[in-house]
């Protein structure tokens, strides 16, 4: 029973300590993913070795390298910035807005009330930094009038009467 144990911590020692090897090979080769997945394997498999604090920093540049810094400002400010779904659950923020995004194509919207509403379709890459700067469009309005009797004239803001 305690050798069968030991036998057990043994190889998982031995794992642990080829996870801690093979992570810096596949970060060599650009293989972000696999790098973060054997460090998190290599703490999962010896939760209190004495380079866990190193192994969480690493772990946390991997994570940040595989995102796109993107900075979405608006003219005028403050609209809401939704990515992906335009639903009022989805909100992320309001302009000026820093997100960080996973690498692929995405749908930004950018919306402000009184504003039409922008969308943005853009790949973003991993480590990539964007400025995406939407100038928003003021609403058209359309009025409509109706009079009794017909042939009524009018104006707005003092233009040209109209009929």
């Amino acid at each position: 029973m305690v050798r069968s144990r030991l036998s057990r911590i043994a190889l998982l020692m031995i794992a642990a300590v080829a996870m801690l090897a093979i992570a810096p090979q596949v970060f060599k080769l650009g293989q972000l993913g696999l790098a973060k997945t054997s460090l998190e394997r290599a703490l999962e498999l010896d939760p209190k070795t004495p380079k866990r604090e190193a192994l969480l920093k690493l772990i946390k540049g991997i994570e940040a390298a595989q995102t796109a810094k993107v900075r979405v400002t608006s003219d005028p400010p403050g609209a809401k910035v939704y990515v992906d779904a335009e639903t009022e659950d989805a909100v992320l923020g309001k302009t000026p807005l820093e997100l960080k995004l996973i690498p692929g194509s995405h749908d930004v919207y950018v919306v402000l009330e009184g504003y039409e509403t922008e969308k943005r379709v853009r790949e973003f890459k991993t480590s990539e930094k964007i400025v995406l700067d939407v100038p928003l469009k003021k609403k058209a309005c359309e009025l409509v009038l109706s009079a009794e009797p017909a042939g009524a004239r009018a104006s707005v803001d003092g233009g040209e009467p109209v009929t």
